[in-house]
């Protein structure tokens, strides 16, 4: 370290300082394995991840006795719930889909079993809100009659009602929120990501760029392992858009109604974070049904209040959309 020519290299005290200070916010101390940030890969396909953590997983197929309401959309990946379950399970869980149709033949037939764990995901989304109901109830008695049954519902936007209805909270039944990629999720995937985000700035540059929704964020991913520089990955996720921009949003499962409308209308016009007595008065929309579509939103993720409870901001990849709109 004293040789003449290491002390070249490294500079004078003053070029030395003014580096480290440069790099101050893009150090980083390696993070310890986080289930509670983590999506495994899905198949064979690294860049292709699962909509739920770790954690979500083991709170889903550890609970006996117990049924899961998974709340999400198909821009959040609600679609791959099950294909995820059944990968991450151990090896005494079988996995069973089934429908509101199907539900009754399905969860008789598993009642006869006396060995393994049975965990059945229901999906909603083809049942009316009647026939949805029945299905809840079907599975509730299912579960609660054996020690090694187990349960989840996937609600997405045609069972909107759930996301809302506090009976069931009530009733001790758990909800888990699909999410959009957030800076923690990518640094938790940085070790395993052909795109760089080792810094803060790596990561945000993504989530600016994809809104932190899953098929951009994983098309970039894709494009980064491909040899694409970042920035041109960010380019080439978005280009999906060009083509599939109202496909996109229909997957995000904005309700198609006035109030809604107005509400987003005002938040996209605002541009920055709101409160929610500021909304009200700019919207003109009575708090009780404003709180209503705000809820909604949120669990979509067009809609955000991780700074506070009280205030929100539109996401900002479905501003620019709606702007364009």
């Amino acid at each position: 370290i004293r040789s003449p020519n290491v002390i070249r290299l490294l500079g004078s005290p003053t070029e030395i300082e003014r580096r480290l200070m440069e790099s101050e916010d893009a150090l980083e101390v390696s993070s310890l394995f986080d289930p509670a940030v983590f999506r495994r890969k899905l198949g064979d396909d690294p860049d292709r991840r699962s909509p739920l953590t770790e954690r979500q997983v083991q709170q889903v197929l550890e609970g006996r006795n117990r049924l899961h309401i998974i709340v999400g959309s198909a821009a959040l990946s609600l679609d791959r719930v099950a294909e995820a379950l059944t990968v991450a399970k151990p090896e005494d869980i079988a996995i069973h889909e089934v429908t509101c149709q199907s539900v009754n033949d399905q969860v008789t037939s598993l009642a006869r079993l006396r060995s393994g764990r049975q965990h059945v995901v229901l999906d909603l989304a083809t049942g009316s809100q009647r026939e949805q109901r029945d299905a809840i109830e079907r599975l509730r008695a299912f579960v609660s009659n054996g020690g090694r049954r187990s349960a989840s519902c996937l609600a997405g936007p045609s069972a909107d009602w759930l996301w809302t209805d506090d009976s069931l909270t009530g009733e001790g039944v758990p909800y888990v929120h699909l999410q959009l990629w957030n800076q923690d999720m990518l640094r938790a995937w940085a070790p395993e990501c052909q795109y760089p985000l080792s810094t803060t700035d790596q990561r945000q540059a993504l989530l600016d760029a994809t809104g932190g929704w899953p098929l951009l964020v994983e098309k970039a991913a894709g494009a980064a392992r491909d040899g694409l520089a970042d920035q041109r990955a960010r380019q080439e996720a978005l280009r999906l858009l060009d083509e599939q921009r109202d496909g996109f949003l229909a997957s995000v499962g904005i309700p198609d109604n006035p109030v809604t409308r107005r509400v987003l209308g005002s938040l996209v016009e605002w541009t920055d974070e709101i409160s929610f007595d500021e909304l009200a008065t700019l919207s003109g929309i009575a708090p009780a049904d404003l709180l209503d579509q705000l809820l909604r939103l949120v669990r979509l993720g067009v809609v955000s209040n991780a700074s506070s409870s009280d205030s929100y901001r539109v996401n900002s990849l479905v501003a620019r959309l709606l702007r364009e709109h």
